[in-house]
């Protein structure tokens, strides 16, 4: 397979097994015993690799779908798990494990309009798993999952999935309480350059200091540096 450039995408043995046109002239494509996607845009005319970040080959990846209420976003069903395909990222991510392999036009998952509650921005899904039972036969079973609210807004904001291994948990909250720390350090600065202004303030009301350029420079030096620290102190506040 060649782009609209003319430059080889695809090696001699490798076939495409899922295709979706998510917008105008824009395709994700998933091939053969190719762990990631190819993501072509601009008319056709540019590739790039959408890079999965699970350790499973997640081989046979028959499906990808749009997930709906959600721009930039795809499903991706394969032999071991579904994905989270975001194309603003370029990455490609755990969503749901252990569910049964899509063959050919299956879609892997469906988003069926009964699911769909009104008045709310809840994505509804069907998808279906897969086990040996206790009778050694291969048993299916059909799922019902629903995407809230804070999900959509999470992709939104942050554009993929956020890790929730432990490392990063700590280090978070690490982070969190080290701001924690120099916010209420800048308050306290805060109430200090406050209480030299008032010092200050009460100085400017003699006669003989307002007569002192010198006095008066050095007052405006003051209140320029309690006027930037309580512009820093807002920003950390905000941060936090």
């Amino acid at each position: 397979m060649v782009s609209l450039t003319g430059e080889a995408v695809l090696l001699k043995d490798e076939y495409i097994v899922g295709l979706n046109e998510h917008a105008t002239d824009e395709l994700v494509i998933s091939c053969l015993k190719k762990k990631n996607l190819i993501q072509f845009y601009q008319g056709l005319t540019k590739h790039k690799e959408i890079v999965a970040e699970y350790a499973e080959a997640n081989d046979n990846k028959h499906s990808i779908r749009k997930l709906p209420g959600i721009d930039d976003f795809l499903i991706c069903a394969g032999k071991e798990l579904i994905s989270l395909v975001s194309l603003r990222s370029s990455k490609m991510q755990t969503l749901i494990r252990i569910s049964s392999q899509p063959y050919f036009a299956q879609p892997g998952v469906l988003f069926p309009e009964e699911f769909v509650d009104d008045g709310t921005s809840e994505i509804h899904m069907a998808f279906s798993s897969q086990f040996v039972n206790k009778d050694d036969k291969l048993e299916y079973q059909v799922h019902r999952a629903t995407l809230r609210d804070d999900f959509q807004k999470t992709l939104d904001q942050v554009g993929h999935l956020p890790s929730v291994q432990l490392d990063n948990l700590i280090k978070n909250e690490q982070t969190i309480k080290q701001q924690t720390y120099e916010l209420e350090q800048a308050k306290q600065q805060a109430i200090e350059m406050e209480a030299l202004k008032s010092k200050y303030n009460k100085l400017v009301e003699k006669d003989a200091l307002k007569k002192d350029d010198a006095a008066q420079m050095k007052i405006k030096q003051l209140y320029e540096i309690i006027e930037k620290n309580n512009d820093d102190l807002a920003e950390k506040d905000a941060i936090i």
